[in-house]
Formats: structure tokens, C-alpha cells, sequence
């Protein structure tokens, strides 16, 4: 009698933090109000086509419950809820001819320090990440790579992304390869909207 092997994929989760200073010439507020936005975070992503705001209560059940990761007790922070236009290449480095358009939902939360994202994307692939604007002044001893011993302002994003076994190898090197330079391509241009400014000294937030 022939066995049936029955093949199991496991799903894997990848961590990681991305940490880029924000340069003293641009105020850190401007960073937080262009994280808000939306629109320029959207932007800056390597394979986007377009996007676009749908109501929030159109996303399938599974997708809107995820009160694990965005917050629920925070005042006139609601989630919104994008249509991703992604154009992906089917055999690479043929021309446009051989590419696709996939969609996706898409999920915002303004914090007071940055936004909370979440993207269901096909194949099973959900990416979970939180950029935030926050103050170090250099005595801080743990794990997160801030320039050693720099006191001031920087850009962080934390992410995490969930996928099968199989796939998790070449997702987690795109997201590790390309993130920096997204988060420092958002601070030119958040630099070329707002023009050059003093370039002063990191001021700490106050103490509560």
C-alpha cells in the first residue's frame, strides 16, 4: 500500500530593529507629523504601486481583530486602513511586461511617538512594525544598535514578519537589506520638504 506523506509548513516569525539618528538640523516633532501622514512611510516602500484609504470595517474579521498589536486605550488614535498596490516581478530583469499588481489590506495607528503598522500580504505573510521618534542620551546598555554613546534623536523601527518556513530566508534578508535606507530616505525627504534649518544641538525631552 502506498504511504501518504503528509508535508507540514511551519511558520516562522523574524524580528528586527532598525535605528537611524535623526540629524540635529530636522526637528524631531516634523518626523512624528510625517509619520502620521501616512503617505510618506507608504511611499518610500521598494515594490509600491499605489494605495489608497478604505473604511476600516471592510477588512475581513481575522484582519480587523488584532487588538495584540495596536493599541486600544489611546485617546483619538483609531486604525485606518489602506488598499496596497504592490508590483512585483515575475521573472526579474525582463521589463515590465513580466510583472504583477497584488493587493493587500494595510493598517495605521498614530502614537503619540510615531504609528503602528500592520500588512496582510498574499502567501501568508503578515508584517507587524512600530516606528518611533525617541531621545537617547548615550548611557542607555541594551541590545537595540544606536550609534555607541551618541546622545540625541533618532528614527527606530521595530518589525516583525510572519511566514512560512520556506519563504521566511529570502523575506527576512529583503526586509533586514533594505530598511535602513528607507528610514534615511524618509529623513532626506522629510529635509528637502522643511529646507535647511540651524543645525542645532539634540535637545532631551522633558522629564515627566
Amino acid at each position: 500500500m502506498a504511504q501518504i506523506v503528509a508535508v507540514v509548513m511551519f511558520n516562522k516569525v523574524h524580528r528586527f530593529t532598525v535605528v537611524v539618528p535623526i540629524p540635529n538640523s530636522i526637528p524631531p516633532d516634523a518626523v512624528v507629523k510625517t509619520l502620521h501622514a501616512h503617505s510618506p512611510l507608504l511611499a518610500i516602500q521598494p515594490l509600491m504601486h499605489s494605495w489608497y484609504q478604505i473604511p476600516y470595517d471592510t477588512l475581513p474579521e481575522k484582519v480587523r481583530d488584532d487588538s495584540e498589536h495596536f493599541a486600544t486605550r489611546i485617546r483619538n488614535a483609531d486604525v485606518v486602513a489602506y488598499e496596497i498596490v504592490e508590483t512585483i516581478a515575475l521573472i526579474p530583469g525582463v521589463g515590465s511586461w513580466a510583472t504583477k499588481d497584488i493587493k493587500f489590506p494595510g493598517r495605521f495607528q498614530n502614537l503619540p511617538n510615531g504609528v503602528k503598522t500592520s500588512a496582510n500580504a498574499p502567501g501568508g505573510v503578515v508584517v507587524k512594525g512600530q516606528y518611533r521618534v525617541e531621545f537617547r542620551d548615550g548611557s542607555e546598555d541594551d541590545d537595540i544598535p544606536y550609534e555607541s554613546g551618541e546622545s540625541g534623536w533618532y528614527l527606530v523601527e521595530d518589525t516583525s514578519v510572519e511566514c512560512s518556513a520556506l519563504m521566511m530566508p529570502l523575506v527576512a534578508w529583503n526586509l533586514d537589506s533594505s530598511h535602513k535606507g528607507m528610514l534615511e530616505k524618509l529623513l532626506e525627504s522629510i529635509h528637502e520638504k522643511q529646507g535647511t534649518l540651524p543645525n542645532r544641538p539634540p535637545t532631551p525631552p522633558p522629564k515627566d
